[in-house]
């Protein structure tokens, strides 16, 4: 009887190591996550482009390694995240350095390589820096000398 109780525990832990090692599997993010959380953030007002927080990115589009980025009628950015070089985070602030494109609400646009997202408490700053900077890793060009 010992033995089968041994034997029975065994066979049930060895059951839910694959299960674990299944759940890890399938819980590593995608590009379409990154994406989300990155919408449903700026959907709920969490993302800023000024340190008071009075201006508010308010709509966002993501595909793939694109990115559009709506705040307030004056500032729409425009991003390729094979474009971007560095994805940084602190002080509820996220920084992106790279190529992205402002386009202002009187019709101009810029190429602006310092972009700045003010968030409101440190869980946002880590969550919002964690998918920019998947979507920066999982678009960047890979050459034969990286």
């Amino acid at each position: 009887m010992q033995n089968f109780l041994k034997a029975s525990v065994f066979a049930v832990l060895v059951a839910l190591s694959g299960s674990m090692e299944a759940f890890a599997a399938d819980s590593s993010p995608t590009i379409s996550d990154a994406h989300e959380l990155i919408g449903e953030l700026i959907g709920r007002s969490m993302v800023s482009y000024d340190p008071e927080r009075k201006y508010l990115f308010n709509n966002y589009q993501g595909n793939g390694c694109k990115s559009s980025i709506k705040g307030g009628g004056y500032v729409n950015q425009e991003i390729d995240w094979a474009a971007i070089s560095s994805v940084s985070s602190g002080g509820r602030v996220v920084y992106v350095y790279g190529s992205v494109i402002e386009k202002k609400g009187d019709g101009s646009s810029a190429i602006s390589v310092a972009n700045v997202y003010f968030v409101p408490d440190e869980v946002t700053e880590k969550r919002l820096g964690k998918a920019m900077a998947f979507l920066m890793n999982s678009c960047a060009k890979k050459s034969k000398f990286d």
